[in-house]
């Protein structure tokens, strides 16, 4: 009995596994900063990128693991004027974030729709490296975060199995003990190839 109802959950997860859809991205991240991340470096960052796997569950949900970086810079010549004159400071400033995260989606229409808007959530960890350089010298902090990034997009028919992504996803790493919270606005752009196992 026990060996039967084994063979029947094994054949229904290998069924499920070859009808399953898999989805696969490289995507552009163009990000701005909020929050306290702006008070550090208010420059928009235009360098970044992200890599996604997904697998669909059914036709309108997937769940899966996604991947980016985002460079946040601000390199500047500052005057500062005291009591003994005015002086000039050379500043720079980045922020690398490496956030982890696991996905999840749901596809409005049908798996053959040309277009389909999705809307989804992400939860995980954000690896951030922070960095100031200034003429009394160079601070770095590293550290992990655990944060949430609700998105929004849609998916739509590029060219056979290929297919173009857009996400607006807003990335939020909650404050730490030593660190203040770090939060992004993104727009990714991306191909992602859909293909069944």
């Amino acid at each position: 009995m026990k060996r039967t109802i084994y063979m029947i959950v094994l054949s229904v997860i290998l069924i499920n596994s070859a009808k399953a859809q898999q989805i696969f991205g490289v995507t552009y991240d163009i990000s701005v900063p909020t929050g306290d991340t702006r008070s550090f470096i208010p420059n928009t960052s235009i360098l970044g990128f992200g890599l996604d796997a997904r697998q669909m569950s059914h036709s309108n949900v997937s769940f899966g693991i996604t991947f980016h970086w985002n460079l946040f810079k601000d390199d500047g010549v500052k005057r500062i004027e005291n009591d003994d004159g005015t002086f000039i400071s050379v500043e720079d400033r980045s922020i690398d974030s490496f956030p982890l995260l696991l996905s999840g989606h749901y596809y409005f229409g049908d798996a053959a729709s040309s277009f389909r808007p999705l809307i989804g959530g992400n939860i995980g960890t954000y690896f951030i490296i922070t960095r100031q350089s200034t003429g009394q010298g160079r601070f770095v902090n590293k550290g992990w975060y655990f944060g949430l990034a609700p998105d929004i997009g849609f998916m739509a028919d590029f060219m056979n199995d290929i297919h173009i992504l857009l996400t607006f996803r807003y990335n939020y790493a909650f404050k730490t003990s030593s660190s203040p919270a770090q939060s992004y606005f993104s727009v990714i752009i991306g191909f992602v190839s859909v293909s069944l196992w």
